[in-house]
């Protein structure tokens, strides 16, 4: 099964469009067409950007139930090593996160942000995902 680890712009362009790349990868992660890595830290910066009083427009349900999916659909893991290939230290917990998973994709909506780091794991885009794994099910 292919390992992902979505970056919080991912998470927050799905929940703020249900029609758009981003949901989509989180509807493939929904139905266990990929696999979602996370950490608490990284889960518990999902739910404080979502939380944010600019995007205070979501519906009151969308962003608990947003949050019980990942929860219920991701596996939990702890880094075992500090990384430090991208300039902007928080990105950083991303790579943390890709490594100890073994993700084959870091998906983000800003690639400038991730730097290449390992070499395990390619950053990709929500639409380059989509096409991947729409590929891996064709071949199947």
């Amino acid at each position: 099964m292919i390992r992902v680890v979505f970056d919080t712009n991912i998470i927050v362009s799905a929940a703020l469009t249900r029609d758009g790349a981003e949901a989509y990868v989180l509807d493939l992660a929904t139905a266990r067409h990929v696999q979602l890595y996370l950490t608490e830290i990284i889960f518990a910066e999902y739910q404080e950007v979502l939380q944010r009083p600019k995007f205070g427009h979501l519906d009151a349900e969308v962003v608990p139930n947003l949050l019980a999916v990942m929860r219920r659909i991701s596996i939990f893991v702890e880094p075992r090593r500090i990384l430090s290939f991208s300039p902007d230290e928080s990105d950083n917990r991303f790579f943390e996160r890709a490594d100890i998973a073994q993700a084959h994709y870091l998906v983000t909506g800003n690639r400038k942000l991730f730097p290449a780091g390992l070499e395990d794991t390619e950053v990709v885009n929500a639409r380059e995902l989509i096409e991947i794994v729409t590929n891996q099910l064709r071949d199947e």
